[in-house]
């Protein structure tokens, strides 16, 4: 009897604990599908929200344009990489590359422009696989004597604030290195004789001389100071987007397609049909170093054409749709230096510009802004404003 009432008891205290355990097995299945469930509505929630695609103000690779928005290389990329998966892209503006790379470590944003890939922006967020190469190279104006990087040592070396070339710089021996702001403002220091020679990537900087329609009076100095690869940084939060983007870059996305891309953002070099208007162009840009405006006079041809076309109204237009035709940022000013056109080339090179600038703004206006190395005609007598 005593056996059979032990052995009863002994079966009861084995229900009672097997019942517990259930219990608290049951309860941790609750709680690991409510953690895997948050876990993954969490991460449809990152598919779902747009990617925030951070960027400065470095055209062609990523500028706002006349519209507001942002454009350039590097965003429709990332636009072609995100919609691969299924996601959308909301630009956010940085104040220079180092801000684009803070704000991914800071989870503010979540992929950078195309950046040159170094240790130091490693340290802060992972990266993807490379997309091309940033060549950096030293450039001047053909006016000068010098031909070699060593023939710049000792002298005013420009860079974008923030930017790799901040440290190539220094490989030119004992440069006086001078940070600015954006790539325009590097361009305009160069030609107005600010600096001696500023260091920028090569295509961009080309591109950007090309739309100018100043290409043909600045030389590349070769050999390049330095190499990087051409990457898209993330956030250290997003690993699902750097594995998206990886895996696009590495199994769908073509070097034809990449080509393409280039192609319409980069361009080709400056026609030789259109030297003479170039050349003409270096006159002002000896205006903006040295404020004497009248020297614009220089170019009689121009100022025949425009006297010639500014008799009658509908002339006026046949001349702003010639301008309209002309790859280089060209303006025109009347007999009081007040604005009467400016045209396609010059809102593409300018579209920051154009935003605060409207027709009869007086010239002086014009060439204090850092961003206006444009080609400007001003007639030999009052034209029409041709709307």
């Amino acid at each position: 009897m005593r056996c059979d009432t032990a052995f009863h008891q002994l079966v009861s205290r084995l229900k009672v604990r097997l019942f517990a355990v259930a219990q608290v097995c049951g309860l941790l299945g609750v709680l690991s599908g409510g953690l895997l469930g948050a876990v993954q509505a969490l991460a449809q929630a990152q598919t779902d929200a747009p990617v925030r695609f951070a960027y400065h103000e470095f055209a062609p690779y990523s500028f706002t344009g006349a519209d507001g928005t942002a454009q350039g290389l590097a965003i429709d990329l990332a636009r072609r990489l995100a919609e691969a998966d299924g996601r959308t892209l909301n630009a956010v503006r940085a104040s220079n590359p180092a801000g684009v790379i803070d704000m991914l470590a800071r989870g503010e944003a979540d992929v950078s422009n195309l950046l040159g890939q170094t240790d130091a922006r490693a340290e802060l967020a992972p990266y993807t696989s490379a997309l091309g190469t940033f060549r950096t190279l030293l450039f001047a104006k053909k006016d000068g004597t010098e031909r070699r990087v060593e023939d710049f040592a000792g002298r005013r070396i420009g860079a974008v604030s923030g930017s790799v070339g901040m440290k190539v710089v220094k490989l030119v021996p004992d440069a006086q290195v001078v940070p600015i702001g954006s790539l325009d403002q590097l361009i305009m220091a160069m030609m107005t004789e600010q600096v001696d020679a500023i260091v920028a990537p090569a295509n961009g900087l080309q591109s950007r001389l090309r739309l100018m329609g100043i290409d043909p009076l600045v030389d590349a100095i070769e050999p390049a100071l330095a190499e990087f690869p051409l990457v898209f940084y993330v956030s250290p939060q997003r690993p699902d987007l750097l594995a998206a983007f990886n895996a696009e870059i590495n199994g769908n996305l073509t070097p034809a397609e990449i080509s393409a891309f280039y192609d319409i953002w980069f361009g080709t070099p400056t026609r030789i049909i259109e030297r003479e208007i170039i050349l003409w162009g270096s006159f002002l840009l000896a205006i903006f170093a040295s404020g004497a405006v009248i020297a614009m006079r220089r170019s009689m041809s121009h100022a025949r054409t425009v006297k010639r076309l500014g008799k009658e109204t509908e002339e006026n237009r046949l001349l702003v749709d010639a301008l309209d035709g002309v790859e280089a940022a060209i303006a025109i000013f009347d007999d009081n230096f007040r604005t009467v056109h400016w045209n396609k080339g010059f809102s593409r090179a300018f579209p920051e510009m154009i935003g605060s600038m409207k027709k009869g703004d007086h010239f002086v206006k014009w060439s204090r802004n850092p961003s206006s190395a444009a080609i400007c005609l001003r007639p030999s007598r009052p034209m029409k404003h041709a709307g």
